[in-house]
């Protein structure tokens, strides 16, 4: 991860209040027949099985510009984007998480490049792995460039606060 540059100023009280007050999308972690069909996504799909991770037991919140709560909104990228993108904000609850695992879209393109920014503070509990890093210490509005698309991550909340990000991923076909 390499840091952009903070945009704190995008992140605005409204879209802060709509994503502490309304959950947006609940979404299953494991979506094992979602996974299905291609090499990368059964080994990926095996392993959670494996871990013992259960089917529909562990859930998000996940907004999109379709999320009712936020078509109202004229959200613009932090950044400027060239091409196809797409944006996803997510929210853990203290409790919630999302176990290792690489995300599909990336694996569909010839070339992704990735962003994640946190909408509050890091709090001591929220925990972002990718491969063998960790990343902490952050301020709202902080701006990361994925080194790798395709790497293995995770996330989880530990702690007593929401933890709140913005995922862009753009693309070249």
């Amino acid at each position: 991860m390499k840091l952009v540059g903070n945009y704190k100023e995008w992140i605005t009280p409204e879209l802060l209040n709509i994503l502490l007050t309304d959950d947006g999308e609940v979404t299953p972690v494991y979506q094992p027949d979602k996974w299905k069909g291609t090499p990368e996504f059964d080994a990926a799909r095996t392993a959670v099985e494996q871990a013992g991770y259960p089917a529909g037991n562990h859930t998000f919140c996940q907004y999109t510009r379709d999320t009712e709560c936020l078509k109202h909104l004229d959200i613009k990228m932090p950044i400027d984007i060239e091409g196809e993108y797409h944006w996803w904000i997510i929210k853990l609850k203290p409790g919630q998480m999302q176990p290792m695992h690489f995300d599909p879209h990336v694996t569909q393109v010839a070339k992704c490049t990735r962003w994640t920014m946190p909408l509050l503070d890091y709090q001591p509990g929220h925990v972002f792995v990718w491969e063998n890093n960790l990343l902490a210490d952050y301020k709202a509005g902080d701006l990361f460039l994925w080194d790798d698309p395709m790497c293995y991550h995770g996330v989880c909340n530990i702690s007593m606060h929401t933890r709140l990000t913005l995922q862009i991923s753009a693309y070249s076909l």
